[in-house]
């Protein structure tokens, strides 16, 4: 009853000061989307008549996303940047919701957003924090004598990037930099130099929504004859591709999930197996196809790159093969050198035996 008193006793000014600071309390709604897709920022309000609809990007800067009223959208003083980006759902304004969708969200969109409403019945106001994200998708790493490049590209917010090795080292002296792209991504890269490669290099890349990472194992070293098996090491099951490459730039063959693998034209005719563990099954190598072969396979996770250093041995068979076209050459000039030499005998005796005699 008291408290009654009390609430009987107090202005209309200061309910309505209480309203407001309840509204601007009771939190923003927090909306997560992903760079290049499509958000719902959600708005409520009182469904009447009259209905003006206003949202205003106000963090970083403050800027109109998209207005409505006078029964249509009123785009005239809309930011240039949300220019066909934005739309409300006009056949439910009538059931309260004044919530926009934004296409092709971009990194400047996260930020701080007003929903305000008016009608005949009222006037609202709601916040909604949209936070972007650019996930990490790739982490490329390459080794280049004892000196370890690792990238990733198009992150947001800015990405954390961090070195280890199996076995463990002491110290890993790295140079890590960070960009900011034209489309305010960002772009990481860092080199670690180590006095060896006999150890197996991990390079994670990590951003507010997920995190990647590459490991490059031990550079294996392979003397085959004409067909070789590659080994390759897998990352755990599912896994989602697998791509084989000759010198770094050249692919042999790719294969995503379960798919057949597809191989490519100029290995066509080496291709022999992709077993399921990974290894290429390779025929009729020449000294052509010496060099660096690499398996990169991934899941959901992370990636795991495998170099082959391969060298092809000539065997006895071959070698036996070319000496035999070697002695079958020499016979055949031979042959064609006593028939030249029976053949001018011959016409020389018959010129002789023609000559007059004195």
């Amino acid at each position: 009853m008291f408290i009654g008193r009390m609430c009987l006793g107090i202005s209309p000014l200061v309910l309505v000061s209480l309203s407001f600071l309840w509204a601007f309390t009771r939190g923003d709604t927090v909306i997560d989307c992903d760079i290049k897709g499509s958000c719902i920022l959600p708005c409520r309000f009182q469904a009447s008549d009259e209905e003006v609809i206003h949202w205003i990007q106000e963090k970083p800067a403050s800027a109109s996303a998209h207005s409505y009223y006078y029964k249509k959208d009123q785009l005239t003083l809309q930011h240039p940047r949300f220019k066909g980006r934005t739309s409300l759902f006009l056949d439910q304004l009538s059931n309260g919701n004044a919530s926009l969708q934004l296409n092709e969200v971009e990194a400047r969109d996260e930020g701080r957003y007003k929903c305000y409403t008016s009608t005949v019945a009222g006037h609202d106001q709601s916040f909604v924090q949209l936070n972007v994200d650019a996930p990490v998708l790739k982490v490329n790493i390459d080794r280049k004598g004892n000196t370890i490049t690792c990238s990733s590209e198009g992150l947001y917010p800015e990405p954390k990037l961090t070195w280890s090795t199996d076995p463990p080292s002491v110290s890993l002296q790295n140079n890590t930099t960070v960009r900011l792209s034209g489309q305010e991504l960002y772009n990481i890269s860092s080199f670690l130099n180590l006095p060896n490669n006999d150890v197996n290099v991990t390079c994670t890349v990590q951003t507010r929504k997920n995190r990647r990472k590459t490991t490059l194992t031990r550079t294996t070293t392979q003397t085959s004859e004409k067909d070789s098996e590659l080994s390759c090491t897998l990352p755990a099951p599912p896994r989602t591709n697998l791509v084989w490459r000759f010198n770094q730039n050249e692919d042999i063959l790719r294969q995503d999930s379960n798919e057949e693998p597809v191989v490519s034209d100029t290995w066509g005719k080496h291709f022999v197996d992709l077993s399921a563990s990974g290894s290429l099954v390779l025929k009729d190598l020449t000294s052509d196809e010496e060099g660096q072969y690499t398996c990169e396979a991934s899941n959901s996770e992370e990636t795991l790159r495998s170099d082959t250093l391969l060298t092809i041995e000539e065997t006895q068979e071959s070698s036996s093969d070319h000496t035999g076209v070697i002695i079958g050459v020499v016979l055949v000039v031979s042959c064609c050198i006593i028939i030249g030499i029976i053949y001018w005998c011959k016409k020389r005796a018959q010129t002789q035996g023609n000559d007059p005699v004195l």
